[in-house]
């Protein structure tokens, strides 16, 4: 019988991640993932690997609430 490795299965956390990064990508709209999740993969596809992927945010709070947004799981954006 062979084990699986759990640090190797996605969570259905990743997965859920994912399919809502790669559908808000593929409607055209850029997508930002939290940063602590950044390194994440899905079935193969790093969540780093969407050509949408935005590297940063338009913050435009004080630091305490652009803290809190940079860790919001997935964000779709659309402009500025």
């Amino acid at each position: 019988m062979q084990s699986v490795d759990p640090l190797k299965e996605p969570t259905l956390h990743t997965e859920t991640q994912w399919l809502l990064l790669k559908l808000g990508n593929d409607m055209g709209l850029d997508v930002w993932v939290a940063r602590n999740d950044r390194s994440r993969e899905y079935n193969g596809f790093r969540f780093t690997d969407l050509p949408r992927l935005k590297a940063e945010l338009p913050l435009q709070f004080d630091e305490i609430t652009n803290r809190t947004i940079r860790l919001i799981d997935v964000l779709w954006l659309k402009g500025n």
